[in-house]
This record gives structure tokens, sequence and C-alpha cells, in this order.
């Protein structure tokens, strides 16, 4: 008869050398046990021991029985797998830098996994699953894919390779890529008209203000002032305006992303290239936006400027 997977649930008396007597009898008949778990029960005087090994049911029946002839052992009982309960756990760390965290994130999520621990630049994980699951991973092809799906169930269980499931976790993946791919498009969006309105304003701000100080225009060209010097001063005031309007909503974002990343109990983790990139982008709107009006308030000749006054 082959070998064959058991589970013993052990219940002993909670003193100090039983597991070391009970492991020890495995080992004298060079049984090797796979698993091996103990944890006192709701009473303190006994303990449970769960023991996992391959052996033949035969060889089993002998060391039952030697188990039995054991004074601190208490009862003896094998688990059969279709009404019991087998779960393996897994806890590791994994180095994370900061841009690569939600993608990690993502994939514990795809597993049903749990983030127990958050460091600067790493993940404590724990993933559980019944021991018959096996995770593959192929390269990024499709006929590599489909050659792996049709080998598994073979090499899993040939016997009965018809009882062995095949799904792709890639296909949750894909999906959750496009969602986040689509998200990101509509923030995209979002900030392009956000940009657009913001030069919108800035522009009309500019208008009104050449319009407003036509007579201030005008004595300075007198005074000596040279369209120049007038054109850089009021490009300089829009693209200040628009730069106060770029800080005012990177510091929104950054409140914001606090916020969610305090209600997730996540790292927050802010890019240097986010809020350069935001600052940068304000800069550029404004230097746009007053550049036509900086344009027509240097043509703007003294005679013409002073006249309103």
């Amino acid at each position: 008869m082959s070998a064959t997977h058991h589970t013993l649930s052990v219940l002993v008396e909670n003193r100090a050398g039983v597991l070391a007597r009970v492991s020890n009898l495995f080992a004298r008949r060079g049984y090797n046990i796979f698993s091996l778990a103990v944890a006192p029960t709701d009473d303190e005087r006994y303990s449970r021991i769960t023991i996992v090994v391959d052996v033949e049911s035969a060889p089993l029946e002998q060391v039952t029985k030697q188990l039995f002839k054991l004074i601190n052992v208490v009862k003896i009982s094998e688990l059969d797998p279709a009404d019991s309960v087998e779960r393996e756990l897994l806890l590791c760390t994994v180095k994370a830098a900061p841009e690569v965290r939600g993608q990690v994130i993502e994939l514990v999520q795809v597993f049903e996994g749990r983030i127990l621990g958050v460091g600067h630049d790493e993940l404590t994980l724990s993933l559980d699953g019944h021991p018959s699951k096996i995770y593959v991973r192929t390269v990024n092809t499709q006929a590599a894919t489909t050659a792996i799906d049709n080998l598994l169930g073979y090499q899993a269980n040939p016997e009965n390779p018809n009882q062995v499931t095949v799904s792709q976790p890639s296909d949750a993946l894909t999906a959750q890529a496009d969602a986040k791919s689509a998200l990101g498009t509509l923030f995209l969006g979002l900030g392009a008209v956000a940009l657009l309105v913001g030069a919108i304003g800035v522009a009309n701000i500019m208008v009104i203000s050449v319009l407003e100080r036509r007579s201030e225009i005008g004595l300075r060209r007198a005074l000596g002032t040279t369209r120049g010097q007038i054109r850089a001063q009021f490009l300089a005031e829009a693209i200040l305006l628009s730069l106060a309007g770029g800080i005012a909503g990177v510091a929104t974002g950054v409140a914001a992303t606090a916020i969610y990343a305090r209600g997730h109990r996540e790292l927050l983790v802010i890019p240097a290239e986010a809020w350069a990139g935001g600052l940068a982008a304000a800069v550029v709107i404004g230097a746009a936006a007053g550049l036509l009006p900086a344009i027509r308030a240097s043509r703007l000749s003294p005679t013409q400027a002073l006249w309103t006054m």
C-alpha cells in the first residue's frame, strides 16, 4: 500500500517532556513528521498535539497503539479529510518600495491575503489556504498559459486529473488593472479640466488687471519704463498667481492623501515628482495664461493709456 496522508489529534496531559516523548516515538520508527502543532485546550490540564505524517495505514495503527501506551496520552483521533478543516498559514516579510507597494497590495488582495504590518520599505503579509491549492506563475504569453493549464491536472492528480480545478487569478489582476487604468484616466481628465479652468481664471484676472491699470501703465511708460519691463511684470504676476493656486492645490491633495492613508492604516508616501510636477504645471499654466495680457499691456502707448485717466 502506498503512503498516504494522515492527520492525528492527540490529547495529552499538559506536562513538560510529553511532546518530546511523542515525537521520539515517530522518530524511532523512521517516520517523518511533516507538521506538528501544540496548544493548550480550554482545560489547562491538557494540551492538544496535531501531527501530520505520511505513513501506510498498517504501520500507523502500530504507532497509535504505541502512543496509547504512553501514560500522558489521554485520547488519539485521526481526522478524516472529508470531515475536517485543514489550512496552511504563511507569514512573510517582503521588500516593497513605495513605488511598487500598490502592486504588492493588489496581489495580496487577489489571493485573499492580509497586510499585517507596514514598514518604510517592507510589508508583512499573511496568507492561508488549503494545502491542495497550488499557485503557478508562467511567462506572460497566452500560449504558455494554455500549455500549463493542460498539464496541471495530470501533474497534480495523475489518477483523477478531471478532479483538479484550474483557474487563472491573473484574470482578476487584469480586471483590476483595467479598472485602475480607467480610474486613473478619469482623474487625469478631471485634472486637465481643473488646469483649463485655472488657466481661464488666471487669464481673465490678468485681462481685467490690464484694463484697470491702464493709467498706471501709461504713467510708467511716460517715466521711461520699457515695453519689456511691463511685459515681464505682468507675466511674473500671472505666474505668481498661478503658483499660489498650485501650492494651495498641492496642499489640499497632500491633506486628502494623509486622511486616506490614516483611515486605511497605510504609510503616507508622496513622491517628490508628484508635488514638483504639480507646481511646475502651475508655473507653465500661469505663463501661458498671462502671456497674451502681458503682451497687450506692453503694447499700450503712454498717450493712449494716460487718456483714460
